[in-house]
């Protein structure tokens, strides 16, 4: 369960920087642990648009504050494609 806040630098309106705030259930086996995650995605959109869709870049770190069979954090680091689409609710 993760909260999230969307920034857009007016210096840089290509970039998009949403850092959260949450939850994370861990299990290894059979040992499980409730903790504190703090997630950060920075986001680049390329400079095209093809018929309203944008793509761009996508690069996730986490930090989870918690580990089921030790005292310690756990770090998760992703990079990935991101296509916005022009529908918006």
């Amino acid at each position: 369960i993760v909260g999230n806040i969307s920034m857009s630098p007016s210096s840089i309106p290509s970039l998009e920087i949403r850092p959260g705030l949450g939850f994370t259930l861990t299990k290894i086996g059979t040992e499980k642990k409730t903790a504190l995650s703090i997630p950060l995605d920075l986001i680049y959109y390329f400079p095209m648009d093809l018929a309203g869709f944008k793509f761009g870049m996508n690069l996730m770190s986490q930090v989870t504050f918690g580990h089921p069979l030790r005292e310690s954090t756990t770090s998760l680091i992703n990079a990935g494609l991101v296509i916005k689409i022009p529908i918006q609710f």
